[in-house]
């Protein structure tokens, strides 16, 4: 495939296969544990461990964060979490690398489907060399303090083949930041959440995130608009998009239509280190709050 061809993080993993092997390895499940840090294990409520590599991986090629609700939403809480993957080996350089899983949208009824986008809408990109013995450590933290915790796993993509003797300058390692799940206010007016800070980048690839709602209002969809802005973004000023919208519903009994993460290809220069600061405007005024989360990934 040549370069300009590419589209997706499948058909990066596609070409790869045509000359290396490549595998996917599981992780989890296990509950999340209120808004702290919860490593999970190997499966089945296991308890925390660090991850082993298969001794001839070479590259962690993707991951893909799964969450789910485990008995039904408890009445106006959205179920969501932000994934780490951490380095416990010398030389295996991941530095930022937090992403979001699928969140799903608020209701008042248990009984009501959960709605919820696929987990193949975020697969992302990682291309970390596995130095030989590495181990590493699996985060999943909740970003609502949920009533009933959701189970939290996650998959990844490895490759026995050697992506920078493969690939030379193709595959640059990626980095993922995310900020604070920030109240969204009710007016049709933007409001501020924490900055996201990185330092080492280049490159800024890659911005999204989601926006939930809480207490469910009828006729009260999500209409959100999000803006990045910074003195640190060298060309073209603010990044701005709309996050995927939720339609409102007749009945309050209905589940929240969330349509999930959002993410943009961008490709913009960045200053080191770099400040961002994260806005959100709804475009309609709702009755009850909801909450956003912008997530970039840069190299």
């Amino acid at each position: 495939m040549k370069k300009e061809e590419k589209t997706t993080i499948k058909d990066d993993i596609e070409e790869i296969g045509r000359v290396a092997n490549v595998i996917t390895k599981a992780w989890g499940a296990n509950t999340l544990s209120a808004l702290t840090d919860m490593q999970l294990g190997p499966g089945q409520a296991a308890a925390a461990a660090d991850m082993d590599f298969p001794s001839d991986a070479k590259y962690i090629i993707a991951a893909m964060p799964v969450l789910t609700s485990p008995a039904g939403n408890t009445a106006n809480e959205p179920v969501t979490a932000k994934f780490t993957l951490q380095s416990k080996s010398t030389g295996m350089g991941l530095g930022d690398c937090t992403f979001l899983a699928q969140p799903i949208g608020s209701s008042l009824l248990k009984a009501v489907c959960a709605m919820q986008g696929p987990c193949e809408d975020v697969i992302y990109p990682i291309f970390a060399p596995i130095p030989t013995g590495a181990k590493l450590k699996i985060y999943a933290t909740g970003l609502f303090d949920h009533t009933i915790e959701p189970f939290a796993g996650i998959v990844l993509w490895l490759t026995d083949g050697d992506l920078s003797k493969l690939f030379p300058g193709r595959f640059p390692q990626r980095h993922y930041v995310v900020g604070t799940f920030t109240n969204s206010g009710v007016a049709a007016a933007e409001v501020t959440g924490s900055k996201l800070s990185f330092a080492g980048a280049r490159r800024i690839l890659e911005v999204g995130g989601f926006c939930v709602g809480t207490t469910v209002a009828a006729l009260k969809g999500l209409m959100p608009k999000f803006r990045l802005t910074s003195s640190d973004l060298t060309v073209m000023q603010d990044i701005e998009g709309f996050l995927n919208p939720s339609s409102g519903q007749v009945d309050t009994n209905i589940q929240e239509a969330n349509a999930g993460v959002t993410r943009f290809p961008i490709s913009v220069p960045v200053k080191t280190p770099a400040n961002l600061t994260d806005k959100l405007a709804l475009q309609v005024a709702i009755t009850t709050t909801g909450n956003f989360v912008l997530q970039v990934c840069y190299i």
